[in-house]
Order: structure tokens, then sequence, then C-alpha cells
């Protein structure tokens, strides 16, 4: 019988054409959409009516090492933002042990990691905020 295998080393997540790396242990990416997709609208007579929301944005929200290159990625897209609005890159999120695929042609980061710093290891949480992103959250292969 064939079992389902999921490991986290197939995610893979590119960002303007580089892959992210140094990804820490536990919540390594998580997905949100903002609003539902209807809102539902119902009168007293019983008649239902669905309206669609137009609000199409993502929260892709990563946590990394303190040891991650990617940090310094996330910042200069963030520097070059607050400097002259041109921290827009694309995104890619791909499960290549399943079938969840997040893109999107146009993304921003929404502020700079907390950073801790102690004698061992603190992990940094970046928020990327997919503009028009198409979204297939799906399963394990």
């Amino acid at each position: 019988m064939a079992r389902n295998v999921y490991s986290p080393n197939e995610m893979g997540i590119i960002v303007n054409n580089t892959p992210i790396q140094g990804f820490a242990e536990d919540t390594m990416l998580s997905i949100q959409t903002e609003d539902a997709k209807y809102s539902i609208y119902s009168d007293i007579h019983g008649k239902v009516t669905r309206f669609r929301q137009n609000k199409n944005i993502a929260k892709i929200i990563f946590t990394l090492t303190q040891s991650s290159l990617s940090n310094d990625l996330f910042s200069s897209f963030l520097e070059a933002d607050i400097r002259s609005d041109a921290g827009i890159f694309s995104f890619m999120a791909k499960d290549n042990s399943g079938t969840t695929l997040v893109t999107s042609v146009e993304a921003c980061v929404e502020k700079y990691a907390n950073a801790d710093f102690a004698n061992e290891n603190k992990n940094r949480e970046w928020t990327v905020i997919c503009f028009n992103p198409n979204i297939f959250i799906g399963g394990i292969k």
C-alpha cells in the first residue's frame, strides 16, 4: 500500500527567483487569507444572495532562523520599499510533496521582523503581503 509522506524539505519558496532558506522548525510557513470570498445576505422572505468580495490579499508568514541569509533579502526588500517604493517582488510557495501552490506577481514585506538576541538561536518572523494571489491549498501526494 502506498503511503503519503510529507517532507518539509519539499516546500519550496521562491521570492524574485531567489530560493528562501533557513526555515525554523515547527511552523516555517503560514498562509492566511484576509477575508471571506463571499458575503451572504438573506432578505425577510428567505431569498439568499451571495456577494463576491473583490479584496484578494494573502499574508504569508515565514519563520526563519537568526542565521538564515534570507533575513537579509527581506530586509533589503523592505528598505527598497521605504526608500523608493521599489520593494515589490514576485512570490511562489509550492509543496513538492503535495499539491499546495501559492503564487503572486506582486508582493511586499509588511514590516521588519522582531529581532531578539541571546546566547542561542532566536527566530525571525517575516510577513509578506501578496496582492491578487493564486492560491490552491492541497494535500499530500
